[in-house]
């Protein structure tokens, strides 16, 4: 979301979608298309370039999300609950990064918040733990609803069911790119953690200290060693 928007339709790539964001009285929210790789990075230097030039700016009200294409296979049960986990137990050392703001927001509460580590104990399916009911009547009928309570955590899988994406809410709005790159790559490297190496006990314990850590850089050097994230 941006802030006292004098943007004009034309001025961005009619690729890009601009709409009003709910969550400012006078404000704007900007809708990149899916891209990966370079194109991705084309498009968002293109977007925070505009937006400067524009004039508009971020206020502490502005969020950044970002939606993680996944395959048919990567949207079963199980896989959810891996990233969810893994969500669970490194949020810390995600929202370390950010402004205090963040931390408190009710846009992006965090995991712990409102779930605990038996949640993602025994056979319960994804979406009985996102909307905490065994009722199949009352998640269908969520599932539909895009502004299901379920959506205000810092990772939202309540847009898988809706929309087929997992969304992160938790960084601060930004016109920086360098930022935005960042920041999906480092969530990048959790979800490929969360499919591909969560599955062995040694790497769940791994979450688990890194989230017991009390030394914030300790915690981070955790973090980038467990899911090989390059020092720059």
């Amino acid at each position: 979301g941006l802030a006292k928007s004098t943007l004009k339709a034309g001025d961005l790539v009619n690729t890009i979608g601009l709409t009003h964001d709910g969550s400012l009285e006078d404000g704007v929210e900007i809708l990149t298309p899916p891209r990966q790789g370079k194109d991705f990075e084309e498009i968002i230097k293109h977007a925070c370039s505009v937006l400067t030039e524009k004039g508009l700016h971020i206020s502490i009200r502005c969020g950044l999300h970002i939606h993680f294409g996944l395959t048919e296979a990567e949207k079963q049960s199980g896989n959810l609950i891996k990233i969810f986990e893994t969500y669970y137990y490194l949020e810390d050392v995600l929202f370390s990064m950010l402004p205090f703001s963040r931390r408190r927001n009710r846009y992006c509460k965090p995991l712990k918040a409102g779930f605990v580590p038996t949640d993602f104990i025994g056979k319960r399916s994804a979406d009985k733990i996102v909307y905490k009911t065994e009722d199949k009547f009352t998640m269908d009928s969520r599932k539909g609803n895009k502004y299901d309570g379920s959506r205000y955590y810092a990772l939202n899988l309540h847009s898988v069911f809706l929309r087929g994406t997992p969304e992160i809410r938790s960084h601060s709005g930004t016109l920086n790119p360098t930022k935005i790159f960042n920041w999906v790559y480092i969530n990048s490297k959790m979800v490929e953690f969360a499919e591909t190496k969560l599955n062995k006990p040694v790497m769940h314990q791994a979450l688990v200290d890194i989230s017991e850590t009390k030394d914030k850089i300790e915690a981070a050097e955790k973090f980038c060693a467990l899911l090989s994230i390059k020092p720059e």
